[in-house]
């Protein structure tokens, strides 16, 4: 087991800490997640070309919208699955995805909704209450996969989960944010990619954490 990983889980590195062992959980399982990534933005494009092609651009970018939250939900479930299995020491072979999404392909559809409706919500009320339920419910999709939870078991495990912890969330995306500034250059580009992708297994980490942390919180409801 690696190391970076048993320390992570057991005591939250911090935002900036996580990159090292977060690192080390997206290489364990790099060309799983750069075929995944690819195949998501090569998915996407298609649909969006063939739906206005056929439907005109009004039509089919309202098609497109309904149909990505279909795709969009695959993809989740498969990244969060090599994620954790990753960042738990196991290498994660592209034709072992399918399988492992099926179980929960149509609950992260209708959780991905339910997210979105409540973030929408949050943000006509004052903006601030969307933002706020959006990093509340932000692990939502680990728990449903990881534990096999329903909807709304995942959808309040979450909440649970990150009742006090929304600053270390915040300094999540802080960082995410100081690896997108390179991008105002030709060679900054290439190290946000670089730097964003390496980093992308850190909400698997921080899952874990608070998992390790509360375990009751990650138990799944009978």
């Amino acid at each position: 087991m690696d190391q970076n990983y048993n320390n992570a889980t057991q005591e939250w590195p911090g935002a900036f800490g996580a990159y090292k062992p977060s690192r080390a959980a997206v290489r364990r399982s790099l060309g799983t997640l750069v075929w995944l990534a690819a195949l998501d933005v090569v998915v996407n494009i298609g649909l969006s070309v063939v739906f206005r092609a056929v439907f005109g651009n009004v039509a089919g970018s309202s098609l497109y919208d309904a149909g990505s939250i279909i795709i969009s939900a695959f993809f989740i479930v498969a990244q969060v699955t090599v994620f954790l299995k990753s960042v738990r020491g196991t290498r994660v072979e592209l034709n072992e995805v399918y399988d492992a999404v099926k179980p929960f392909w149509t609950r992260m559809v209708l959780l991905d909704l339910l997210i979105v409706v409540t973030v929408v919500g949050g943000l006509i009320l004052l903006i601030i209450p969307g933002i706020y339920f959006a990093l509340r419910l932000s692990l939502a999709p680990y728990f449903l996969v990881d534990k096999d939870m329903d909807i709304m078991e995942a959808y309040k495990a979450s909440w649970d989960a990150t009742k006090g912890n929304v600053k270390k969330i915040l300094g999540i995306i802080g960082v995410y944010l100081l690896m997108i500034l390179p991008v105002i250059t030709i060679v900054g580009v290439i190290a946000t990619i670089y730097f964003t992708f390496m980093y992308a297994a850190v909400y698997a980490l921080f899952y874990e954490c608070l998992k390790y942390k509360k375990p009751d919180v990650a138990k799944k409801s009978s």
